[in-house]
């Protein structure tokens, strides 16, 4: 199973040449239950960082060989991933990006 990685803007507007990543890769399907290492990146001006990897269970991704993640970025910098049902995988903290 190949990992996916999806890019979304979490908070609107960043400055330009800036976004965050979440990718859910390596997921592996053991007794029933999936688990993925879990990575959130951030770009500026072309250059990646990552900022956040672990791995976390994949609830889902077995069934329908997909799992849809959301991620959030409030005006404080906190940063919240979730899956399809809401659930938090993770929460992190980088203020460096602004709006633009």
């Amino acid at each position: 199973m190949a990992g996916k990685r999806q890019r979304r803007r979490a908070f609107r507007p960043l400055p330009p040449g800036s976004d965050y990543a979440i990718e859910l890769r390596n997921p592996t399907l053991s007794g029933g239950r999936c688990s993925a290492t879990l990575a959130v990146y951030k770009r500026v001006n072309s250059v990646i960082s990552m900022l956040l990897s672990t791995v976390n269970s994949c609830h889902g991704y077995g069934a329908t060989g997909e799992l849809t993640l959301r991620a959030i970025r409030r005006a404080s910098g906190a940063i919240y991933v979730l899956d399809e049902w809401d659930n938090y995988l993770v929460w992190l903290s980088d203020s460096d990006l602004q709006s633009g």
